[in-house]
């Protein structure tokens, strides 16, 4: 009898680790299914517009790296500030750890809750002669609001400028 318990014990064990990796590899696939979804790597960041929508789209995907990617060097520093100053970096990791895990669910929820289950529910315009800019203003319908987000050409792909928010920071390193 004490063999059979230990069996018993052993089999539901397996049974349960089996199931937890079935659930995660289905995990997996719906994952990579919505990615199919995604602007593809050739036009990401290509537009202002794309630039935005990629963003938008992101944050529905709690992507950090796909989201990351949608930022300039200039607001990637400013991120970094943030994560230091506010104390996320004795909670995670790395920036992108933070991103993914604390800021996105985070900004998903906010969207949901509005409403909003998808890039398409955003009005995004795509501004006059950006070909001939190396910055612009990309206007973004909310449905019950606009807002506007700044945006500079660098190395040819449209990323996300920046918020203003470390001026000083931002000059005193571009001066050493």
């Amino acid at each position: 009898m004490g063999n059979l318990k230990k069996t018993i014990k052993i089999f539901g064990l397996s049974l349960g680790i089996l199931s937890m990796i079935l659930l995660v590899g289905c995990n997996e696939t719906e994952v990579e299914q919505e990615r199919e979804y995604a602007i593809s790597e050739e036009l990401r960041t290509t537009t202002p517009k794309l630039t935005v929508e990629q963003w938008i789209e992101a944050i529905f995907l709690v992507d950090a790296e796909y989201y990351l990617e949608t930022y300039s060097d200039r607001a990637i520093f400013e991120l970094q500030q943030d994560y230091v100053y506010w104390g996320y970096n004795e909670d995670y990791a790395t920036l992108a750890e933070y991103v993914e895990k604390g800021a996105l669910p985070l900004f998903k929820q906010d969207l949901l809750q509005a409403g909003k289950t998808q890039v398409s529910d955003f009005v995004i315009e795509e501004p006059e002669d950006y070909l001939d800019k190396e910055e612009v203003d990309v206007t973004i319908d909310f449905g019950d609001g606009i807002g506007v987000l700044p945006l500079i050409k660098q190395d040819g792909k449209w990323l996300i400028k920046g918020f203003g928010v470390y001026e000083d920071d931002i000059q005193n390193q571009i001066n050493n």
